[in-house]
């Protein structure tokens, strides 16, 4: 699935050299619903599967999706303010890429995460290139 903005959201498994001069942003959430521990995390890596960066969140109280989301925006303005502009979204949730992509394409009014996917929106936004 692709954004009009020149990243790309996909739920596939990473294949490095897919794409000569991007990063490859890996992220997931997660929330144990026995103490409400929510996190959500990723990496960074260029096309050659090299790391770059990673990162953690501690999210305290949240729904899965939104740690899934958090960490596709906490990547993507980890990508943003390395400089990199073509970046590639690796996710193992389908409905956070649905929500993004329907929020990119027919904007997304309402619902618990509408925070979240405006400031992902702004960000892909910024990716243009």
């Amino acid at each position: 699935m692709f954004v009009p903005n020149g990243s790309k959201l996909s739920s596939t498994v990473f294949a490095p050299g897919y794409l000569d001069g991007c990063v490859y942003l890996s992220t997931d959430g997660s929330v144990q619903y026995k103490d409400m521990f929510a996190v959500a995390g990723g990496l960074l890596r260029d096309q050659k599967s090299a790391w770059i960066v990673g990162f953690t969140r501690y999210l305290r109280n949240c729904e899965v999706i939104d740690s899934k989301l958090w960490g596709i925006l906490d990547g993507l303005q980890i990508a943003l303010d390395c400089g990199f502009r073509n970046v590639i979204i690796r996710t193992d949730s389908l409905e956070a890429t649905n929500l993004i992509h329907e929020g990119v394409h027919e904007g997304v009014h309402e619902g618990s995460n509408f925070a979240l996917l405006m400031r992902i929106q702004l960000i892909l936004k910024q990716l243009r290139y």
